[in-house]
């Protein structure tokens, strides 16, 4: 479900000409990052967590 703040499809579109590793799916952006250990993976998602809390944002993250 689309937020308040939430782009129209057409820009979301258009933005992600620029965004080659990035897709949208399910009403949202998605893409994924492989990083060398587990712990670097950690740091990854808690710098994420900091920029989301930043921007009163809070991104699905999946850490497999």
């Amino acid at each position: 479900m689309a937020g308040k703040d939430a782009l129209p499809r057409e820009q979301v579109e258009q933005a992600l000409l620029g965004l080659p590793d990035w897709r949208y799916s399910d009403g949202g952006l998605v893409t994924v990052f492989k990083t060398p250990t587990a712990a670097s993976a950690l740091e990854l998602i808690a710098a994420v967590g900091r920029a989301a809390e930043d921007q009163n944002h809070h991104p699905d993250l999946d850490w497999r």
